[in-house]
């Protein structure tokens, strides 16, 4: 008899049990969905903490190099002052970048789209002083020493667009499109280079002018292209640098450059740097700006994240645990139920029945 209502338990239990698999298995889904975006949250963060900050601070730095180097060769000097003091704030940035690219931290935060950019920026990087030997031997000239630099920084803009990683795929376009911006800043940080330094010759050679008309050409599309895919709060500050007096007169000379030939191309120095600086401080200052604007829009997605996963996890393995507890009353209390009622129709059927059947018989 004990062994048959073992039996009997036991198929109950089975049979409640499959239930409460499938709702636990469908917790665990949900609870994989949105870890998952927790997880791949911090791993962008962790990305940004250690290559985003220190390679942007590297990128700052090699810019101011370029110009300076670019003045320095235009010159017909090997070195400046300026310069050498550059170059250490550039090792400096260049230490902490390749650091932080090379930590554990890093590495354990990594996604495969990385790490072939990561390496190729690297391997740039080792390059630069071989780049400054050129240009302290006097084997460089302006273009080929600009376009040195400028083959670091696309390295590492291809190091920017795969660190554009966040699970909204709002803040993630958003964000895909001020990079965008920010190439087009240093396309234009390119153009300045090179004008600052051909001013210090006094000409500007036909690749040079082919060079900067590509630059020009791109810029503009970059901006035309990304400027409408922002978002009104992140656009306007934009519209008003690029419909200000001043970089409409960026734009003029700009066009001068493209249009004309030889040394008469080149635009008037104090007018050049008059609006150079103004349309670089203001693009410096909408980047800066806009980036705190963007960083608000993804913490506010990793705060949504938190909260559905605190919901799915916690409600979640509530329910789970709720359903077991009444599972197991309920299969108790019907363990008990078909165990009298199997033992009724046991007694029934070899007790009860059984004499009825000898009394008929008599």
């Amino acid at each position: 008899m004990g062994s048959k209502n073992r039996s009997i338990r036991f198929k109950v239990f089975m049979l409640l049990l499959l239930p409460l698999l499938s709702l636990s298995a469908l917790w665990g889904f949900v609870m994989n969905l949105t870890v998952g975006d927790g997880l791949g949250l911090l791993r962008s963060n962790t990305l940004y903490q250690t290559i985003g900050v220190t390679s942007t601070e590297l990128g700052v730095q090699l810019q101011a190099e370029r110009a300076l180097s670019a003045s320095v060769v235009s010159s017909g000097r090997r070195t400046s002052t300026e310069l050498s003091a550059q170059r250490g704030r550039t090792d400096t940035a260049r230490n902490a970048f390749t650091q932080a690219a090379t930590g554990e931290e890093a590495a354990d935060a990594m996604h495969p789209g990385l790490a072939a950019p990561l390496a190729t920026m690297l391997r740039e990087l080792d390059r630069l002083d071989e780049i400054r030997a050129d240009i302290d031997n006097g084997s460089s000239d302006r273009l080929s020493a600009v376009q040195a630099y400028n083959r670091i920084m696309d390295s590492l803009f291809r190091v920017y667009d795969q660190l554009v990683s966040v699970p909204d795929l709002t803040v993630y376009r958003q964000a895909a499109a001020l990079q965008a911006m920010g190439n087009a800043r240093e396309l234009h940080s390119r153009e300045t280079a090179l004008i600052d330094g051909a001013l210090i010759e006094g000409r500007l050679g036909p690749a040079e002018r082919a060079e900067f008309s590509r630059w020009a050409a791109i810029r503009r599309d970059l901006y035309e292209r990304s400027l409408p895919l922002l978002q009104q709060e992140l656009r306007e500050p934009y519209d008003r640098v690029l419909q200000s007096d001043a970089y409409k007169r960026f734009l003029r000379i700009e066009d001068q450059v493209i249009n004309s030939t030889g040394s008469a191309g080149l635009p008037d120095p104090g007018e050049w740097k008059s609006a150079v600086d103004t349309v670089s401080s203001s693009l410096d200052r909408v980047n800066i700006d806009s980036g705190g604007v963007l960083a608000a829009k993804a913490t506010d997605v990793a705060t949504t994240i938190l909260v559905r996963i605190a919901l799915a996890g916690g409600l979640g393995l509530i329910a789970v645990i709720a359903s077991i507890v009444i599972s197991l009353r309920f299969a108790r209390r019907h363990v008990r139920d078909l165990a009298q009622l199997r033992n009724s129709a046991l007694e029934l059927a070899d007790e009860r029945l059984p004499r009825v059947v000898e009394r008929l018989r008599k």
